[in-house]
Order: structure tokens, then C-alpha cells, then sequence
């Protein structure tokens, strides 16, 4: 019985010496970059300017392989500003809090979140781009959930909105 013990116990020391001793190998930690910007520049609409402004905090991470190469970068951006009719003195708030997500390695980017939400006090939602949107890499749309316009169609609701 004595015996059959140290045969067990060298069996485990065994197992233990070669398989305690094993390399853990990991990626590098992702990096985490964060700025915060405030803005404010003027489009035209048809017959009068807009201002826009405000301020953005973005937060950039980015991910890596086991070589130490990116493979997804993911930002997201928490947006609180307005857009104000210079002839009239009307201003909008706008809101968003959204993230974009680039796969390095299958080429695609995704969207998610609110990236446009603009209310106009007694009538309701004037502009709002929501939900998730992929893009392939050539920036052609592959999926879509949610509610968007394209950006043009985008500008055009704020300047409707401002009229």
C-alpha cells in the first residue's frame, strides 16, 4: 500500500512538473486612446446657415493578435451638441452616443447606436439614425437594423427641421 502511494505521488509530481511548467501565451492588452473635442463650423441650407456645435468625447480602443498586430479598432463617441439657424436664432439639441467598429481582418465596419437624434420641441423626432449598419470594405452596405438615412438625407431633415 505504501508503495502504491509513492507511485501515485510521483505520478502526480510528474504531471504536475510537465504540465505546471507550460508558457501562457496572450495577445497584448488592448490600447485605450481618449480625446475630447468641441467644435462648431456653419452648413448652408437652402435659404439660410446653420451652426453646429458642441462637444465629443472619443474613446478609441484598439485590440490585438498574438504577433502584436491590430485586428479591430472600436471607437465610440458620445456626442451632446446643437444645431441653431443663424437667421432665426432657432436652435436644436443634438444627441448621440454610438460606436464604430473596424474588423482589420474582414475588411468590414460596423455602426452602432444613435448617431443623429435631433427633437423638435411640439412636434417629435426631426432626425434620428439608429440601430446597427454594416459596411464592407468597398463602404457598400451589407446589413442594416434600425432606422438611417444616408447623410445628405441626414442634412436635409435638420434644415427642414430649422425652417
Amino acid at each position: 500500500m505504501k508503495k502504491s502511494i509513492l507511485v501515485y505521488a510521483l505520478f502526480l509530481l510528474v504531471i504536475i512538473f510537465e504540465f505546471g511548467t507550460v508558457d501562457v501565451v496572450s495577445a497584448d492588452p488592448p490600447s485605450v486612446e481618449t480625446i475630447v473635442n468641441t467644435f462648431s463650423y456653419s452648413f448652408p441650407c437652402d435659404d439660410f446657415d446653420v451652426q453646429a456645435a458642441g462637444t465629443e468625447k472619443i474613446k478609441t480602443t484598439t485590440f490585438f493578435d498574438m504577433d502584436g498586430s491590430p485586428t479591430r479598432i472600436q471607437t465610440r463617441i458620445f456626442y451632446d451638441g446643437t444645431v441653431t439657424n443663424l437667421d432665426t436664432d432657432q436652435t436644436l439639441r443634438d444627441t448621440s452616443n454610438f460606436m464604430f467598429i473596424f474588423d482589420l481582418e474582414n475588411g468590414t465596419t460596423t455602426e452602432v447606436g444613435v448617431s443623429f437624434h435631433i427633437t423638435v420641441p411640439g412636434r417629435g423626432v426631426a432626425v434620428l439614425n439608429v440601430g446597427n449598419l454594416i459596411l464592407d470594405s468597398d463602404g457598400n452596405v451589407i446589413f442594416v437594423a434600425g432606422k438611417y438615412q444616408p447623410f445628405d438625407e441626414s442634412v436635409q431633415l435638420v434644415c427642414q427641421a430649422l425652417s
